[in-house]
């Protein structure tokens, strides 16, 4: 099982993509073919392998297990919790908390082509989304991410 998202980390541990998760159905809009659904089969789980990236889930879902009977596990359930969890950099809002354990930042990396995919994202009809965990999953943008530093990640995994 790998360590980390790391890919240096996984290929010294003989990480393979392709032998740890399951494969789409027919897709028609590839010509039948499946897609290989990635999983995060490693410790620290999918979020190693997105990343650091850090989505909560749709607001439907959280909805439709409360429909279904889930009680408690509505969004405005378990909104209050996710606020409470977060040490947000943009700071308190209805969605987000500052003061929690985790830390939620945006990305420093800056790199051109994450600002090209936006724009040809933008040019081709689709609508920005400056927050993923905000009002709305739909959209394109850049995703906030629950990291520190690298330098903090490699040292909680034992490396130096």
């Amino acid at each position: 099982m790998p360590r980390s998202g790391l890919p240096r980390r996984d290929a010294q541990l003989g990480f393979s993509a392709r032998t740890l998760g399951p494969s789409s159905a027919p897709c028609r809009q590839i010509g039948g073919r499946r897609t290989y659904l990635a999983r995060g089969k490693m410790f620290g789980g999918c979020s190693s392998m997105n990343a650091m990236i850090y989505i909560r889930g749709s607001r439907a879902d959280y909805d439709g297990w409360a429909a279904a009977g889930a009680t408690g596990w509505g969004y405005a359930d378990v909104l209050p919790y996710f606020r409470r969890s977060e040490d947000n950099q943009r700071g308190e809002d209805a969605y987000h908390g500052v003061g929690g354990p985790l830390t939620v930042s945006d990305g420093r990396s800056g790199h051109p082509l994450a600002a090209a995919f936006v724009q040809a994202a933008q040019q081709a009809g689709h609508q920005t989304n400056d927050d993923f965990n905000g009002e709305t999953q739909f959209g394109v943008g850049r995703c906030q991410l629950n990291t520190v530093t690298v330098a903090s990640l490699v040292a909680s995994l034992g490396g130096t």
